[in-house]
């Protein structure tokens, strides 16, 4: 409880990581959307199955274990599918997250069964959210593509704010942005660096940030006091 709020008052965003979210009754979702400030973001994870295989139903929540394993993930067209993203669905209302996140595994290359695929989901599953969904896929995708089929799709990208990317930024909307350790010379992100992070945000509604690095708390904290002094200039 108290770590809990103490994450509340020195950060705000979380990002619920897949491993995380099974162990998250719904009493505990209710509890930490009530409990977290005015303004604070969480994000959370479609239910593996939507995008990610499941090897066995029975690990998944009741209603969905009737269904044949090989029927979840890589965005099928399925009932498992279906019901693995109603589950989902029914999870967020509780936590009332910013974004949900969907993420496809190394086996989901890019194909045009694949792109067929997405496309699906976006146009029937995605829009039963009411806020944003986002998607992160794994392996040999091009950056510049999963932007771009994104945007098209009305899906947020989850993308690397410093990766230079032949795409223009969208303006307005969502970021999503994923920051692991600092490349280059220096191996810690700075003030600097924060500054150049809040500019690249400038160009959304909202920009969601999340590191993911070995100094993690410190780079998140980094970025929130940044965030707090820019703030405070411009008098808000």
């Amino acid at each position: 409880m108290g770590a809990r709020d103490a994450y509340f008052g020195q950060l705000s965003a979380l990002e619920i990581t897949e491993a995380l979210a099974p162990t998250l009754t719904d009493q505990r979702l209710s509890e930490w959307r009530t409990r977290s400030p005015r303004g604070f973001a969480f994000t959370m994870p479609a239910l593996r199955g939507v995008g990610s295989p499941v090897e066995d139903a029975s690990s998944q929540p009741a209603s969905l274990q009737g269904f044949a394993a090989g029927s979840f993930g890589m965005l099928q067209d399925t009932e498992a599918v279906r019901g693995a993203w109603a589950e989902t669905v029914r999870r967020a209302e509780l936590l009332s997250p910013k974004v949900i996140t969907v993420e496809t595994p190394l086996g989901f290359m890019p194909s045009e069964t694949s792109r067929r695929q997405v496309a699906w989901f976006a146009r029937e599953l995605a829009p039963q959210w009411r806020g944003a969904v986002s998607w992160k896929p794994h392996g040999l995708w091009e950056a510049e593509e999963v932007v771009t089929l994104s945007r098209e799709l009305g899906l947020v990208p989850i993308t690397d704010p410093f990766e230079e990317l032949e795409v223009a930024p969208a303006r307005g909307g969502t970021a999503y942005f994923r920051l692991y350790d600092r490349r280059g010379t220096r191996s810690r992100f700075d003030e600097f660096d924060m500054d150049e992070l809040l500019a690249r945000c400038s160009a959304y509604q909202r920009a969601i940030i999340i590191f993911k690095g070995r100094n993690r708390f410190r780079d998140a904290r980094l970025a929130y006091t940044a965030w707090e002094s820019q703030r405070a200039l411009q008098g808000e």
